[in-house]
């Protein structure tokens, strides 16, 4: 028999974001995206700055801003330990637009004091949270 589902944690230091039956899961991993089904080989790799996307049992789709970390996908399940994460209804979207401004800023009038892939990354993090708080997402 089939499994059509399997265990997934969210976790960061601070809480368990996430203990559910997932029936797919897509985030965004080592240098691409990386797409969990159930009966998926085990593994360990690591989670960068992105958008977790889950799709329950009942194929409702949710979104969670996730941010550098691990994924270890074993026989029991799968579990994400990540830096932080935040579901939409923990995202401010006006902080995340004023993030996204501020990184934008820092580019574009950088100097030798400015730390680019710093302000690259705060960039990609307000541009995925606001992703999920305006529902912009488009796949």
């Amino acid at each position: 028999m089939k499994k059509d589902s399997f265990s997934l944690e969210v976790i960061t230091p601070e809480k368990v974001l996430i203990r559910q039956d997932a029936a797919s899961i897509v985030l965004p991993a080592g240098n691409g995206s990386l797409g969990i089904l159930p009966g998926h080989a085990p593994l360990i790799s690591t989670v960068g700055i992105g958008i977790l996307k889950v799709r329950d049992t009942g194929k409702k789709e949710k979104l969670v801003f996730v941010n550098d970390g691990f994924i270890m996908v074993s026989l029991e399940g799968v579990t994400i330990l990540v830096r932080s994460a935040e579901a939409k209804e923990m995202i401010d979207a006006k902080r995340a637009a004023a993030a996204k401004e501020r990184a934008e800023q820092r580019l574009a009038h950088r100097d030798q004091t400015t730390d680019v892939q710093r302000a690259r990354d705060a960039l990609v993090r307000a541009e995925c949270r606001l992703k999920i708080a305006i529902g912009g997402l488009t796949h």
